[in-house]
């Protein structure tokens, strides 16, 4: 891929990563309740102590790259983001009455389907003006 389509597909990506990480921060500040301060440990009784912060707060990305274009994002957060998202916790199953509480596939859902149009448009383009 020459230079100026990279570029262009990584500027989309990036784009996509700072609107969801954006909103994923956003539906995340519902979930106010449970950890008064910022930072908790936990495990104290276990010895194994662990920092926990507040998912909010826990939300960042990581890009990777694999010859100059970004190949793959992620999004890492505390683990009990994914407990609210799938209505589960410590002493209840799947098959539990407790509300899923859906922050994390809106968000994909909304940004995801431009991000697939936007990177077939680039590489269509980059095909049409190959040059052999």
């Amino acid at each position: 891929m020459d230079s100026k389509a990279e570029k262009a597909q990584n500027n989309a990506v990036n784009r996509y990563r700072s609107k969801v990480l954006r909103g994923l921060q956003t539906l995340s500040m519902r979930f106010t309740k449970g950890k008064k301060e910022s930072m908790v440990n936990r495990g104290s009784k276990t010895g194994f102590i662990r920092t926990e912060i507040k998912l909010n707060q826990s939300i960042t990305t990581l890009a990777k790259k694999n010859a100059g274009t970004i190949e793959s994002i992620s999004f890492r957060f505390e683990r009990h983001g994914i407990f609210v998202e799938k209505g589960v916790s410590k002493s209840h199953s799947t098959s539990n009455t407790r509300r899923k509480k859906a922050w994390i596939q809106p968000v994909l859902n909304t940004y995801t389907p431009p991000l697939a149009d936007k990177i077939a448009e680039i590489n269509a383009n980059e095909a049409i003006n190959l040059k052999i």
